[in-house]
């Protein structure tokens, strides 16, 4: 925010919003976010914390690169849907002879 003189005003509750948003940005666990800010809910230390596009897109990738290696290490295997024609077309691809050349 910026005042009436042109400078940039700041409290010491916005320092508050900004040490909520560091800790978070910083990977801080959601209850010593609470324990630190003094918060009784997430819902009032929510408010605290500014999240951006990229912070989003951030935590997005993050989360997905997660599954990504859970699969990975259960062996899961990736299943795909196939429609009666596009079932019967490929068991005629794989059923024809191959011919030598």
């Amino acid at each position: 925010m910026i005042s009436e003189t042109g400078f940039d005003s700041w409290s010491t509750h916005r320092l508050r919003h900004t040490m909520a948003t560091n800790m978070r940005r910083g990977g801080a666990d959601v209850a010593a976010l609470m324990a630190v800010g003094g918060w009784q809910s997430m819902d009032a230390a929510g408010a605290y914390i500014e999240v951006t596009g990229a912070d989003s897109k951030q935590e997005y990738k993050v989360a997905m690169e997660r599954v990504r290696s859970a699969r990975a290490s259960q062996h899961v295997v990736e299943t795909e849907t196939l429609t009666p024609h596009q079932l019967l077309d490929r068991l005629a691809r794989t059923s024809e002879p191959k011919h030598c050349a």
